[in-house]
């Protein structure tokens, strides 16, 4: 059962929608503990762990409210594990203005990525493929280099309580 939850965990972090998200509304919880986020995202994950081969392969269903007042024409994913893609990512660029040896110790086997092979939305009973259409960008700081953000134009906007 750990082993389950523990691919569970880890495949929760392969597409994590980005923005779009107002904070959170006050409830009447009691004030020792934070208010819950909107839930406007839900995940449908099957993973495969190939101890061998350190890999996990995944297959992912994400439904997402647009929970703004703005119609979102895009969608970005984080994709955490490609900061540790290579040398050349924002995290460790960073890592290594703090630490200039950081990464000379990183063994080949040791880093790890997130690769996309497929990425479709569905829509009105048909889906589509958008991997062409995918672009990674780099928000904070502009590094052509980066693959931790990933983002989607859409055909058509999702509209302000809208789902796809």
């Amino acid at each position: 059962m750990r082993r389950a939850r523990t691919l569970a965990a880890i495949a929760g972090l392969l597409l994590v929608p980005l923005g779009h998200a107002r904070p959170a509304a006050q409830t009447s919880q009691p004030s020792d503990r934070p208010a819950l986020s909107p839930r406007n995202a839900s995940y449908r994950i099957n993973a495969r762990l190939d101890v061998a081969r350190r890999t996990i392969a995944a297959d992912e269903v994400l439904t997402w409210r647009n929970t703004t007042a703005r119609a979102a024409a895009t969608l970005q994913f984080h994709l955490y594990y490609n900061a540790w893609r290579d040398d050349r990512s924002t995290w460790m660029r960073e890592r290594r203005l703090a630490d200039p040896s950081a990464t000379t110790d990183v063994k080949p086997g040791d880093w790890s990525s997130i690769d996309l092979s497929t990425f479709t939305i569905a829509s009105g009973g048909r889906s589509r493929d958008v991997m062409p259409r995918l672009r990674y960008i780099a928000p904070d700081d502009g590094n052509a280099d980066d693959r931790t953000v990933v983002e989607v134009p859409l055909d058509t906007p999702v509209a302000p309580g809208g789902t796809i």
